[in-house]
Formats: C-alpha cells, structure tokens, sequence
C-alpha cells in the first residue's frame, strides 16, 4: 500500500538512523497500531537510537582502559589507564555508560588500590570506584567486595590522601550496605585513628557508624560498642555536623536495643547521659538533634527504670524548666507578683514539645494501679500489660502464691470494683468460683477452697515495703519535679 511505499522508501534511504526508523513504523502497523502512533513515538525513538549509536564507541573505550589496568608489571601504563578512567566515569552516567564492564573493571581496581608501595595508583584507584559509584550507582553491589580493601587502608595508614578516599567510598557504601560493612568490622575500623583526619573525614567516618547502627540484632552489639567513648565525645564537639551525627548514632542505637534493658543500659552511659543533658541546653544545636537528644532520653527512661533516678539526680528537673520557661530577670525594687502568677513558655514545635512531655512522663512516679485509678486496668484491650495494675493471686498447698491469667484478673478486679458478692470463671475446661467476700477460690469438681488475695504488681517482687534512704531520696527528686514543672505543663495543655 501507499504506508508500506513509504517505508520503503525510508528504508531505502542513505542513513542507517532512517532505516530503523522505518522498520518501527512498518512493525508499529503490522501489528495493527494507529499510523499517527509513529508519529507520536517517532523523536523519542530517534533519540534512543542515536544515543545507542555511541556506545561502541564507549565499549571500546572502556574496554582500551581495562587492558590498561590489567597490565601487571607496567605501572606507568596503568597509572596513566586509572587516570583516565577517572576522567571517564566522572564525566559520565547510565545513558552515556551503558554497557559498562562493571564487573571486570572493579576487581581491577581493586587489585591496584592494594598496591601498598604506589600511592598514587592506590588514590586513583579509590576515586574510580568513587566515581563509578557516582555515574552507576548499581555499581556499588560489585564495589561491596572491595569493602575489606577500604578498610586495611584506614587501619595502616601509610597515605592520607589514599586513607580519606576510602573513608568517602565507605560513606557512599554505607548507604546501602552498611551490614556488609558493620560484618567486616568496620565501624572500629573507621574510628581507629579520627582524630588524624581532617574534619570532613572526620564527619565521613561518623556518618559510616551512624549508618552502621541502623537495624542491629543482638548479636552485632560487640561491632559497635567499641564505638560509644566516641560518640559520647562527639556530643560536645565544636563541630556542629559531628554533634548531628554522633547523636543520630545513638539514636538508633537505643532504638535498635530498646528492648535489651542490658544492652540499653550499657549505652546509657553516665557520660552519654551528662553530654546529652549539656547537649540539650547548648545554643546553636539544630531543631532536628535537639528533638533527637530528647527521643533517646525518652527511650533510655521508658526501658531502664534506674535511668530516671540518674537523670534526676543531675538535676533534669531544672534542664526541663529551662527549656520550657523563659528566664524573667527580676529588677531591684520592681513588683513580681505579676511574674509569680505567670509563665511565659519558651515557642517551640510540636515534635519538640512532645518529646520533652514524654519525658516528664517517664521521670515522674508511677501512677498507682487501685482505687481510682483501677479504671486504666480494665479499659486496656485484653493482652495490653499496664504499668502497676491490679492483679489478683491464688494460694496452691504448700503456700505458694500464683497470678491468674491477665484476662481473668480483669474479670475479677470488675466484679470487686462491682460490689459482687462472687464471680464463676472458667480456666482449662475446668470451672471455679471466686468468692470475693471470703477471698477463696472454690473448685466445683473437688469442692477445695484456696485462699485468693488482691495485689499491684509493684508488690509482687517481694521487696521489703519499709521506706529507705534511696527511695526516700527518689520520692524527694519526684517531688521537687512535680513541684517545677507542673505548672509548666498545665499551662502548655491549656495554651495547646
């Protein structure tokens, strides 16, 4: 037909370009598509096309430069090959590089960057794989074999330069194999000689552990806890972004080991807890690691119980009203009746103002779990454990008192609060009645009678119920808490 006469024609003509052209076209109406299709598709195609032309050109440049650097016993001819790969790969990226040797090329490369006795092969080398990481990021699930070469050079290092290639190689690896990096032992590794680097090295290798801390088992917490002196350091640096990252490392850290209250605490060291503490008060920190800081306060005082004690023996009490209040400077001689009665509260986010709430709530005494406050007990949804609730306990023969299941002593603290006299439960196919005026458990198929008593579960470690100095002391702290902030927190719910 006429369609067919014109692709034909383009067929016909001198360029290869118009050629593929026209056999899209012929395909596009063979298999029934619109003719104006072509049309539409007709400059993107041409594009690809044209672009598809250039890389042989690429391949065989690429393929030149890798014989270069396969050339053992030539080190000028390599040295000028890396060199010139470097350039390639800088000035490159996914369309211009496609087809690229990856994999031929980086065990090059590797090989090279081991080669103690010439530094500048070793530099080179490094920032090639930088550079492919850069233009290929796909590249870096090959370059991730080259992780425990990166690693020697930090440990021994013979060139600075060679030694801070590497640290930018492991930051840019640590983005998306950090585990590769954690299992190699590479966190110690990176923090081994810090303080030689400059400080943009210095920041690289901080970021590198702060990656590393991402997601940990318990099993990885020897890779990392050589790390803590360090970011505790780093807390109170004059480097604002080794502050950052030093405090996000510890932030996922605590978030990682949360549920470890071992582990946890060993993190919650007392100088990590006094740095986050000045941390917390220093000017100039940013919104983001202000709120940080507080989040692993918040997680160290949920999980740890005598890390609440600790931060209130440092005084957090007076840190929290001075984040919260603005300081008024009395003047001689004027009236402060009117300052007595208000409290002007420092602006802050919401995100900010939630942590430092979430904070006080972890510091102040535990509400206890009878009387009134036995309400919070039986809203919970079945399976919820609340804090200090009420349980109830049967007594077996030989003295021995047991904890009924959670769901059953929600039953029975609701017939007690109730006013009735008994309640039938049933427990493993077998019914019993709790009979809550003679406090006894009655078995229907024995007719057996235990005895049942009423407890908070702060009564069921069996401790010694007599005050002593330390409790005292903690009552004390409470106190003095609850007397400095909370007019501090009425006044920020009535203003919220």
């Amino acid at each position: 037909s006429a369609a067919l006469g014109e692709v034909g024609l383009g067929v016909g003509a001198p360029g290869e370009d118009e050629a593929d052209m026209g056999r899209l076209q012929a395909m596009l109406e063979a298999r029934g598509f619109p003719p104006h299709l072509a049309g539409v598709l007709g400059p993107r195609m041409h594009h690809l096309i044209l672009n598809r032309s250039m890389a042989p050109s690429t391949m065989s440049r690429a393929q030149q430069l890798l014989a270069g650097l396969q050339a053992t016993g030539d080190e000028s001819r390599q040295l000028q090959a890396v060199i010139e790969m470097c350039q390639l790969l800088v000035m490159g990226n996914e369309d211009t590089l496609a087809g690229f040797p990856v994999r031929q090329v980086v065990p090059a490369l590797n090989v090279l960057l081991k080669m103690e006795h010439n530094f500048d092969l070793m530099n080179h080398a490094g920032r090639a794989l930088t550079y492919m990481m850069e233009a290929l990021p796909r590249s870096s699930a090959v370059i991730v074999d080259a992780i425990p070469t990166f690693l020697e050079k930090l440990q021994v290092i013979q060139c600075m330069d060679v030694a801070e290639q590497s640290l930018t190689a492991l930051e840019m690896l640590s983005k998306k194999h950090n585990k590769a990096i954690l299992h190699a032992k590479g966190v110690p590794a990176c923090l081994m000689y810090l303080d030689f680097f400059s400080i943009s090295a210095q920041n690289k290798a901080l970021t590198v552990t702060a990656n590393c801390c991402q997601g940990l088992l318990v099993e990885e917490y020897p890779l990392v806890s050589e790390a803590l002196p360090v970011l505790s350091s780093r807390l109170v640096h004059d480097d604002k972004k080794s502050v950052d990252t030093a405090c996000l490392a510890l932030s996922r850290l605590a978030d990682s080991y949360k549920h470890d209250s071992k582990k946890l605490t060993e993190i919650a060291r007392e100088d990590i807890l006094t740095n986050l503490q000045t941390l917390l008060v220093t000017q100039h920190v940013s919104p983001n690691t202000f709120t940080t800081c507080l989040h692993i306060l918040v997680v160290f005082a949920s999980n740890v119980s005598t890390i609440g004690r600790t931060l209130l023996d440092n005084s957090m009490a007076k840190t929290l009203q001075q984040l919260l209040v603005v300081e008024v400077q009395n003047l001689p001689g004027s009236s402060t009746s009117k300052d007595n009665d208000s409290i002007e509260i420092i602006p802050r986010s919401p995100q900010e103002l939630y942590e430092i709430t979430c904070l006080v709530g972890e510091l102040l005494p535990p509400l206890p779990g009878d009387g009134v406050f036995a309400v919070d007990a039986l809203l919970c949804s079945p399976g919820i454990i609340v804090k200090d609730p009420v349980v109830w306990q049967w007594q077996d023969d030989r003295g021995t008192w047991h904890t009924y299941g959670y769901n059953d002593c929600r039953l029975i603290e609701g017939a007690f609060l109730a006013g009735e006299g008994e309640i039938l439960l049933a427990s493993g196919g077998r019914n019993f009645t709790v009979n809550l005026t003679s406090r006894h458990e009655i078995r229907e198929e024995s007719g057996t009678a235990r005895p049942i008593q009423r407890l908070l579960t702060s009564q069921l470690s069996g401790t010694c119920v007599e005050s002593n100095p330390e409790e005292e002391q903690r009552k004390q702290l409470a106190a003095e808490l609850t007397k400095i902030l909370f007019p501090v927190l009425l006044e920020i719910y009535s203003a919220s």
